[in-house]
């Protein structure tokens, strides 16, 4: 029973953490979506192609004017993706540049402090490229 009341706490902390940030516990539902991908893979430039925690279970949402890259639930809890800079979310303003790989698309952008960059592999990487590039 111990054990039981632990886990529910971590789990509710998390949320609640998540909540707090501002990061989705859950794809959110948009019909106003340019582009949309689940159940797919990214990682940050830096690691250089090995991939920590972000192997499909992310998915990709791109609307008129942001960029989201998270993970699915329960892949998102414990704060995983901040501990290992998987999920990137951005307004299209902060896009430096975007480009095709032979194993993904990758996209830099301004974060607060620095640029951040990451590689996802989505099935129609034309299709990304476009409605990401597009202002």
């Amino acid at each position: 029973m111990n054990d039981f009341l632990f886990i529910a706490a971590a789990f509710g902390v998390s949320a609640v953490i998540r909540l707090f940030i501002g990061y989705p516990i859950r794809k959110p539902q948009l019909k106003n979506a340019l582009f949309e991908a689940t159940w797919v893979t990214g990682y940050p430039a830096w690691s250089h192609g090995i991939i920590f925690v972000g192997a499909n279970c992310m998915w990709v949402q791109v609307t008129e004017n942001n960029v989201a890259v998270r993970m699915h639930f329960p892949f998102s809890i414990f704060l995983v993706p901040e501990v290992f800079d998987i999920g990137w979310g951005f307004p299209k303003e902060k896009l430096i540049s975007c480009s095709k790989t032979p194993w993904g698309v990758r996209v830099r952008y301004q974060g607060k402090s620095r640029q951040k960059e990451f590689v996802v592999h989505v099935g129609d990487k034309n299709g990304f490229i476009q409605a990401i590039s597009n202002a």
